[in-house]
């Protein structure tokens, strides 16, 4: 661990985690308040709602800063938008009011502002029909300059937008939007292209003699290039890019993926052979996250990249990263003459780390992840109080009293909503992070398998549609609040309750996890209540599986007076509260598998514990032949398959006479004839069907004792 202390079992570090979660959470509803986002925020003369990019509660100073730049204030409601994206679902109603004022703001601003540059870059090599966008009139008699943060960030914003419309399966983004994302993503590829990969200012040139000269001169900014090779992931993941600049912005990321990996290549190099110094945080940590991002985006992620990416990612967190978690960048993100001043643009530890976690996350290993430990702890040092961070710069009459972020450690008085939001994105992104990994080793532990059942039975006709509309159908329309996600299956032996369970996660496609009662006797009888706890305690981190307790009666047994003893009420007593929390959860699918569903306590059973309760009989006569046909396919010798079918599945087959089989009885009676054919190949066609008769007879299962009253 970051901290040098060894763990040797996946159980401890599954509680090192847990802790680090545990912490994150903490710090996440304090990010996620909403006085917290309040100050930054206020709607101009056309009621958009837009962000400030210094935080205040002086409509004095969000003038002063719309009449200074507005892109600036663009710039900052869609960085804002980007960080806030993601958190609808679990935070409070204002946060996705916020989010759905925030998305038409951009919309807004960016049709006022650009609409005459980017519609023009998106539509130049398609005929003619315009949209309202190119007809909008711009708020300004001169369009705001695109540059590579101002660019960038908005399309980002568009194409995280997009994203989580379609997961979310709310309305597509607009036309209006998606001509203006192609209209930015074609700038940025043209940006790309012409640098060789590499963005070198923040006012990239066109100019091919001009790249030229960089390219022998200098070595780009890897942040803006970080940016705008991000944005360009986000816009080709979402297959949104119009048929025009498609190949463009792909050939764009593969000559920033070559010119990045081996940069990063010969970094690797460099510090393994003792040569420090040759990059700063800010270069290393972007150069990781583009190559990260764009090896994902474009299906490049091999071994050899792994390799690279893990051990730069190694050498970055030895070299840059402080005790308290805070990088030491030699640099500024990027400078740019402002009149004839010289502005330098910082970015803190917390938007470093995000950059990282955004670009490499889903391949870090969970002691990799642990190294953020000492930012968390940062973060929470810098709190102060129920604005959250700002406290004093909130204050503040005037946006120029706000002090610059300081590139190297977090703001102790003050921030600005750069910094605030992305305290937000980072949280949840680590969070993220770190609840992969925690499901990654619960998943070991329980040995849940890494694939879906590619072969399983139909459903029994008679249950087949009970589970469609009460499991499958909800889950797969995303409203598992109405889905029943806890089943008792009960029926006789080899009543297919396993080819049920078998059958629903192939449906779902989602793992089958088989629990039976030995996994509950790891540690002997004596230790059953503490072997339930790991096991329950592992269940409720994992989501998107099927669990099967198959034949687990005895720690649910009745608890009604005479019905067994005093130590199996006692075990059914602590473990019904298990299965309610796993229940509530919401995150898997359990069914527990049982012959006698009637010796199940009735408080087991209850709705709000048990969702349904599924009694499943003999296959009726229909069923019987196609499952017969089935296993006949599957294990006669295809020389002989004629005949059995005649015998059992012909005019005057045997099939009437197996009406008692239950599908496992069935599946035994054709795999004893493939036996006897195997052993024999010689018996003929009338000594089969008397071996088949004789076979049917021995089979025959008496449920006399199992069904009452019909």
């Amino acid at each position: 661990l970051p901290n040098g202390e060894i763990v040797s079992e996946p159980i401890d570090l599954l509680h090192e985690l847990r802790a680090q979660r545990k912490k994150t959470n903490r710090n996440l509803a304090l990010a996620s308040r909403k006085n917290v986002l309040d100050p930054y925020m206020a709607s101009d003369a056309h009621g958009n709602l837009i962000v400030a990019p210094q935080g205040t509660h002086s409509s004095h100073a969000l003038a002063g800063v719309l009449e200074q730049s507005e892109t600036e204030t663009l710039t900052a409601t869609a960085y804002t938008l980007l960080n806030l994206l993601g958190e609808r679902a679990e935070n409070a109603s204002w946060l996705l009011e916020l989010t759905d004022r925030l998305a038409k703001s951009i919309s807004a601003y960016l049709t006022a502002d650009y609409s005459d540059v980017l519609v023009g870059i998106s539509k130049k090599e398609q005929s003619g029909n315009t949209s309202a966008a190119e007809v909008a009139a711009p708020r300004k008699k001169t369009a705001p300059r695109l540059n590579a943060y101002n660019s960038s960030i908005p399309l980002l914003a568009i194409a995280r937008l997009a994203h989580y419309q379609q997961a979310s399966q709310t309305c597509k983004l607009d036309d209006e939007l998606k001509d203006l994302g192609n209209g930015l993503a074609q700038q940025i590829a043209k940006w790309l292209s012409v640098g060789k990969g590499r963005i070198w200012q923040l006012y990239p040139t066109s100019s091919h003699g001009n790249a030229l000269h960089n390219t022998l001169h200098g070595k780009g900014n890897a942040y803006l290039t970080h940016l705008c090779a991000s944005a360009l992931c986000e816009w080709y993941a979402l297959n949104c890019c119009a048929e025009n600049i498609h190949q463009k912005v792909f050939d764009a990321l593969m000559q920033t993926f070559d010119l990045t990996a081996v940069a990063l290549f010969r970094l690797m190099g460099a510090y393994q052979t003792g040569v420090k110094g040759r990059a700063d945080a800010i270069e290393m940590g972007c150069a990781l996250s583009t190559l990260g991002k764009i090896s994902s985006t474009l299906d490049l992620q091999d071994g050899f990249i792994t390799r690279i990416l893990k051990t730069s990612y190694r050498i970055f967190c030895d070299d840059f990263m402080l005790p308290n978690g805070t990088f030491a960048p030699m640099r500024a993100a990027f400078e740019f003459s402002k009149g004839r001043d010289r502005i330098f643009v910082n970015i803190s530890s917390v938007e470093l780390g995000l950059v990282l976690l955004n670009g490499i996350g889903d391949l870090l290993e969970p002691h990799e992840l642990l190294v953020f430990d000492p930012l968390i702890d940062n973060i929470s040092a810098n709190y102060h109080g129920p604005l959250g961070w700002g406290a004093a710069a909130d204050k503040a009459s005037d946006p120029d009293q706000a002090p610059e972020r300081q590139p190297d450690q977090l703001p102790d008085r003050h921030a600005n909503v750069f910094f605030v939001t992305a305290i937000l994105a980072f949280l949840r992104k680590y969070r993220q992070e770190i609840s992969r990994s925690i499901t990654m080793i619960a998943r070991s532990e329980l040995g849940v398998p890494n694939n879906y059942p590619k072969k399983a039975h139909e459903f029994p006709d008679a249950v087949a549609g009970t589970i469609h509309k009460e499991v499958i159908g909800p889950i797969q329309l995303g409203k598992r609040e109405i889905a029943s996600m806890s089943l008792v299956l009960g029926g006789p032996p080899g009543a297919a309750k396993t080819s049920i369970a078998q059958k629903l996660a192939q449906s779902l496609q989602w793992p089958l996890l088989r629990l039976e009662l030995g996994h509950f006797l790891g540690k002997g009888i004596a230790g059953i209540e503490i072997e339930a706890e790991r096991i329950f305690d592992l269940l409720m981190e994992l989501e998107d599986i099927v669990v099967l307790f198959d034949e687990i009666e005895e720690v649910i047994l009745d608890r009604s007076p005479g019905s067994g003893e005093r130590e199996a009420r006692f075990l059914t007593s602590a473990m019904l509260p298990r299965f309610q929390r796993l229940r509530d959860k919401g995150k898997i699918v359990f069914l527990i598998a049982t012959n006698y569903p009637d010796r199940l306590d009735s408080a087991a059973t209850r709705p709000g514990r048990i969702d349904s309760l599924i009694v499943v009989k003999q296959p009726d006569s229909q069923a019987r032949n196609r499952l017969l046909e089935t296993f006949i396919g599957d294990f006669i010798p295809k020389d002989r398959v004629a005949d059995v079918q005649e015998i059992l599945l012909g005019e005057n087959g045997m099939s009437e006479n197996c009406a008692e089989f239950t599908i496992g009885h069935l599946k035994s009676l054709v795999i004893k004839l493939a036996q006897e054919l195997t052993a024999n190949s010689a018996l003929d066609k009338m000594s089969l069907g008397q071996l088949t008769v004789k076979l049917i007879d021995d089979i025959r299962p008496d449920f006399s004792h199992y069904y009452t009253d019909g």
